[in-house]
C-alpha cells in the first residue's frame, strides 16, 4: 500500500516539473522554514524525497511526526538537492556520495 503512495507522489511531481531535480543519485536535504534539518542520499533521489512526502503525510515514524506537527503549526516543510553524484557506475556512486554527505553533515551541523 505504501509503495503505491510512493509511486503517486513521483508521479505527481513528475507531471509538475519538479521530478527532473531528484531524478538522479545524490544528497539531498529536508528544510523547515528554509533551515536544513535533515540531510540523506540516495541512488534514486525522485523515489527517496516520494517516500519521506508519504511519511510525513502518514505519520509513520517519529521524524515525520514532528515535521508533520510543525506543518500543521504552519511551518513550511520542502526537499532541496544538495549534491549530485558525479560517478557513474554504482559502487563509486555510493562511496562518492557516502563521502560527501558526511562532509555536508558537518556543513550544516
Amino acid at each position: 500500500m505504501r509503495k503505491r503512495y510512493v509511486d503517486n507522489v513521483c508521479k505527481m511531481l513528475r507531471r509538475k516539473g519538479l521530478a527532473s531535480k531528484y531524478e538522479s543519485p545524490g544528497i539531498y536535504c529536508i528544510k523547515l522554514n528554509e533551515r536544513v534539518v535533515y540531510i540523506g542520499k540516495s541512488q534514486n533521489m525522485l523515489e527517496r524525497v516520494a517516500q519521506h512526502f508519504v511519511g510525513i503525510k502518514q505519520g509513520s515514524e517519529r521524524k515525520y511526526r514532528i515535521l508533520a506537527e510543525a506543518q500543521r503549526k504552519g511551518q513550511t516543510v520542502g526537499f532541496d538537492v544538495l549534491y549530485y553524484a558525479k560517478s557513474k557506475n554504482k559502487q563509486e556512486i555510493l562511496n562518492e556520495i557516502g563521502e560527501k554527505e558526511g562532509e555536508l553533515i558537518r556543513e550544516f551541523h
